[in-house]
């Protein structure tokens, strides 16, 4: 579990050109995902601290999100004995869907939308 933020941040960098950024161990989890994404040779960098809280909420959001939509896709597509590529396509299609992993890329836009906190109150209106 541990090793996920930093392939993830490699991933990342690699995909925009930057070089490798290596976790810092004085740093919390989601602190150091956010440092190793965003690392530019300051050794004082710290990510803003309302990215990492944010980010923190978020992560155990679904960490707790249970049995889930293409979790249970998942394992009803595996009782009835059809192959594990079977599996994987309907559990990753039940996460397409608006109500599921759709949810979060219309919140995202949501977000866009509003831009700054001063546009929420006509944003809700």
């Amino acid at each position: 579990m541990g090793s996920i933020i930093t392939i993830a941040a490699s991933t990342y960098r690699h995909k925009v050109g930057a070089k490798f950024s290596n976790p810092n161990s004085d740093l919390g989890y989601v602190e150091n995902f956010l440092y190793m994404m965003d690392y530019t040779g300051d050794s004082n960098y710290r990510p803003h601290p309302a990215l990492v809280k944010a980010l923190d909420v978020l992560f155990i959001l679904h960490a707790e999100h249970e049995l889930n939509c293409s979790t249970a896709a998942m394992r009803h597509l595996a009782s009835s004995e059809v192959d594990v590529f079977t599996c994987i396509a309907g559990s990753t299609a039940a996460l397409y869907g608006r109500k599921h992993g759709g949810a979060n890329e219309a919140v995202l836009r949501m977000l866009e939308e509003i831009g700054s906190v001063e546009n929420i109150p006509g944003f809700i209106e």
